[in-house]
């Protein structure tokens, strides 16, 4: 008896291999297969958020194997930052006072986007395209609090040099009936970009995570203030670093930025240096989904 269970054993062994090998290939778990990237044969869409890129949604699809291609739009509905509160010397016959600094950072942009993939096996990815749109990129608010600032005309001298006083070369810039002035931070409304990534923006499976990390070309960040010469309509007058030293030296006096730098800005004229930075650096990072 026991040889016989001894023998059973054995047999029952030696069938196993055999069995496993009958089995059909639908009963066996499959390995993921790699899709495979033709024209526009796939869609995916993604969110992002990043630097000068905000928060965006994207719709992805591949061109060939190597080559994918995106678009869609970034917005930042950000308003009312207080930026800073700034002294404002004594001129004409408005006293010391002081205003608020608040800024919108409030933009919407389209981009289209090419991704190009050296590396079959990697998803390091080297990306060129376009942003369009967004040209102003911050609005900054000053709120004067003394009410005699209503309605306040300063003269901006265009060349920054308070001493010409021809007509061609003095603007007048005036707040509003609130005590209010604005100003607009703009760069180029069309803006290339180039830049490195990794992550697929069409997934082999169905979520991919993509890291970009680039260059946009903006043409410096110019700031804008609307003013107008004698009798002429408002036109955007574009402030310089020597221009708002000009205004300053005008209220205080020649020389007057030696003795009132509340602006902070005119030893190293940053408001120049910004405007002459034709780049700004964008980082993102994406989630997309295959829809199919």
């Amino acid at each position: 008896m026991k040889r016989f269970a001894i023998a059973i054993l054995a047999l029952g062994l030696l069938a196993c291999p055999a069995f496993a090998a009958g089995r059909s290939s639908k009963d066996l778990p499959k390995k993921s297969q790699a899709i495979e990237y033709g024209l526009f044969n796939h869609l995916s869409l993604g969110v992002s958020v990043g630097v000068m890129d905000a928060a965006g949604i994207e719709i992805a699809a591949p061109i060939i194997p190597q080559i994918q291609v995106r678009g869609g739009l970034s917005f930042l509905p950000v308003k009312g930052v207080h930026l800073q509160t700034v002294k404002i010397p004594a001129w004409g016959t408005h006293p010391e006072g002081q205003a608020d600094i608040k800024g919108d950072f409030s933009w919407l942009n389209g981009n289209v986007l090419v991704d190009y993939f050296p590396f079959k096996k990697s998803s390091f990815h080297v990306t060129a395209g376009v942003f369009i749109g967004g040209a102003t990129l911050v609005t900054a608010h000053g709120y004067f609090g003394d009410p005699t600032y209503q309605n306040a005309g300063i003269d901006y001298f265009a060349d920054g040099d308070n001493t010409n006083k021809s007509a061609a070369n003095v603007y007048t810039i005036s707040t509003d009936n609130d005590s209010h002035l604005a100003l607009n931070a703009k760069t180029g409304a069309v803006r290339p970009f180039v830049g490195i990534g990794f992550g697929r923006t069409v997934p082999n499976k169905r979520v991919s995570v993509s890291f970009d990390l680039g260059l946009e070309y903006t043409g410096g960040i110019k700031l804008f203030a609307n003013g107008h010469l004698s009798g002429q309509p408002d036109v955007p007058v574009q402030i310089t670093s020597e221009g708002l030293r000009a205004v300053v030296n005008e209220m205080k006096g020649e020389n007057g930025t030696e003795l009132y730098d509340n602006f902070g800005i005119f030893k190293d004229g940053a408001i120049n240096t910004l405007a002459s930075l034709p780049i700004l650096p964008v980082l993102r990072l994406s989630v997309f989904f295959r829809l199919f």
